[in-house]
Parts: structure tokens; sequence; C-alpha cells
């Protein structure tokens, strides 16, 4: 998703994908549920950041929980909140079966946004002068 390539969704993933999660809207105040299949992940993956506008501090780490012979969990830290993954050996190779993700508490994003704002300011400054 940060590289805007909906091929390698085929990669990590198959078409028994299933992704849902709760997203916080600041703007409405309120969370909501959400659900994702396979196709739903290709499509966010190819236009998520197709404009590049995350930032190089936008945090990407991966915590690996547990691997066992055939399945194994990890949790992912993103811009948009957290991803935490069930994922199986198929074939000799890993696919995330299973993801319940939650983006950021409205504290959370607004730091964020924040951090944006202060840096699309310096940008659009220096490329003025």
């Amino acid at each position: 998703i940060y590289i805007s390539d909906s091929t390698m969704v085929e990669t990590i993933a198959d078409s028994t994908l299933q992704k849902s999660g709760h997203y916080y809207s600041p703007r409405q105040k309120a969370w909501s549920y959400e659900d994702m299949d396979f196709e739903g992940l290709q499509h966010t993956a190819a236009t998520y950041n197709r404009k590049k506008w995350f930032p190089e501090w936008a945090p990407a780490e991966i915590e690996i929980y547990e691997v066992k012979e055939k399945v194994a969990s990890a949790k992912v830290k993103a811009i948009w909140g957290f991803d935490y993954m069930l994922l199986s050996k198929k074939n000799g190779q890993w696919i995330i079966d299973k993801v319940l993700w939650q983006s950021y508490t409205a504290d959370e994003q607004q730091e964020y946004f924040r951090k944006l704002k202060g840096i699309w300011e310096l940008n659009n400054t220096s490329q003025k002068e």
C-alpha cells in the first residue's frame, strides 16, 4: 500500500482473504466498522498512496508474535493504524488469511495531520523560494 503496487497483494494473500476493522472519523467524531475482501485490498494497494502523500517518517513496523508450523500472527503499524494479521502456510508460502485493523484514535490522528501539515507547508515554502 505504501508503494501503490497492487500486484504485490497476490504474493501475500489470496481470494479467501478477510480484512475488517474499525475506523475513527474525526469529522463525524465516531467509529465505523468496515469489511474488505481480496479485491478491495488490491484496489486500496493500487490507489491509497498513488499521489505519494505518505511522509518518509510514516510508520512501517512489523512485530511478529508467534510462528508455528502452519500458522503465524503479527502486528503491522502503518500510517492508517494497526493491522493484526493471522497468516497460514499454504504450498510452502506464508499467506495472509485474516486481518483485523483499527485506525489511530482521534488524538493520534490529529498529531499525524499536524506533522503532515507542517511538512507540506515547509515543502511549499521552499518550492516558492
